[in-house]
């Protein structure tokens, strides 16, 4: 007599997180509604499969027996980052047709993903034009989760004064409360005019000794002033290694001790043909360099024409976007000030530095979601700002 159910024989793990790309969370909303949702199961069984989310066979004391699925379920939550879970149940059936009792594996479809936003071109303007995005342009987000992304905008220090420049930081926040941020330059000019329209081109860089590097690039015709410009490759942002005056500069002789051995560095330019009103080209585009010498000891030089006394500080914070805290990576000496400011450029912390370092640990455990800057000013009082963003 076979009387007896057989036994599903399950994987270890009985539950994996996935996120909205792998199914479309309109069309698990729909399906939990009851709709039709055409191809739905289908794609729902796939995922299982591939996760390993199976039985992995059966056992009989008598005969033959197999697993059958008996129903795939959605449940809907409103709890980020959980935000549906599909549940697969899962029965075993012999040849006399005993079944066990069902056992269920699930998917959790959680929002762990952060926008994609995409902002507006840098955009030079007239001073009596409107600086609203209706005229500088809007940005737009797209979000793996949601339909639902707020796009917001804040102007960091407009002066009202031209000519003068400003930053417009682009947010895109979707429904869980992820934030991606981008930033547009504004430029407001006397007149705009169609001179020194051509970016600086043909950028090198050459070697010249332990810790420097000679930048050249073509001379922008009619140019008065070239502004140079550095990061560590891959690292978001940038800063001003120097400006460079004179008829057409076309070069400049950089010496700084973050110039190390193996290190790749990006770097570009920007010229200015006129002061006032200010006419300035395109940034140029960005032109990577690695940094080998023999040897990686300070060096000073003297006997140039070429500006030499400012040092090419290179940094980064990280994690980049964080939970709690980063740390601010970059040289630093005994009584250089750190500034913690938020998206206005309020100053919400400072603190000095106690001695030589090359990390800075920076607390934002009790700060809002949001968008913050840090600030490092040397002892020269050169400010260097990196912005943070904390989800």
């Amino acid at each position: 007599i076979d009387d007896t159910a057989p036994v599903l024989n399950m994987p270890s793990i009985t539950s994996v997180d996935l996120s909205c790309d792998a199914l479309d969370l309109n069309d698990i909303i729909a399906y939990a509604n009851g709709e039709s949702v055409p191809g739905f199961l289908q794609a729902a069984r796939q995922l299982f499969l591939q996760n390993g989310l199976v039985p992995l066979g059966t056992e009989d004391d008598c005969n033959d027996s197999d697993w059958d699925e008996v129903d795939i379920s959605v449940v809907i939550s409103e709890d980020c980052p959980l935000l549906a879970t599909l549940i697969c149940t899962f029965v075993a059936v012999d040849a006399c047709g005993n079944t066990s009792e069902p056992v269920s594996t699930s998917i959790n479809i959680v929002d762990n993903v952060a926008p994609v936003i995409t902002c507006p071109a840098d955009i030079t303007v007239d001073c009596d034009s409107d600086t609203s995005p209706a005229v500088t342009g809007f940005a737009t987000a797209i979000d793996n989760c949601s339909q639902d992304v707020i796009i917001t905008y804040v102007d960091l220090a407009p002066t009202g004064i031209c000519p003068s420049a400003f930053m417009r930081v682009w947010s895109a926040t979707d429904a869980c409360g992820y934030i991606a941020t981008c930033e547009q330059l504004i430029t407001v000019v006397e007149e705009v005019q169609p001179d020194c329209a051509a970016a600086p081109s043909n950028l090198d860089a050459e070697i010249a000794g332990p810790n420097s590097v000679l930048l050249t690039w073509d001379p922008v015709q009619g140019s008065i002033g070239c502004r140079i410009f550095a990061r560590i490759a891959g690292m978001s942002g940038s800063i001003t290694v120097a400006t460079v005056t004179g008829p057409e500069p076309s070069e400049y002789l950089a010496i700084s001790n973050q110039l190390q051995n193996g290190r790749v560095i990006e770097w570009r330019v920007i010229c200015a043909c006129s002061m006032n009103p200010l006419i300035v080209t395109p940034y140029s585009a960005w032109d990577t360099f690695t940094f080998v010498t023999p040897s990686n000891s300070n060096v000073t030089t003297s006997g140039t024409t070429t500006e030499t006394n400012a040092s090419v500080r290179i940094g980064s914070v990280y994690p980049n976007p964080t939970l709690d805290r980063s740390f601010l990576s970059t040289t630093m000496k005994e009584g250089d000030l750190i500034f913690v400011r938020d998206i206005s450029g309020a100053k919400i912390a400072s603190h000095k530095v106690q001695a030589e370092s090359n990390v800075f640990e920076i607390d934002l455990t009790t700060l809002a979601r949001g968008v913050y800057f840090v600030e490092h000013v040397d002892e020269l009082g050169m400010p260097q700002v990196y912005k943070i963003v904390k989800n």
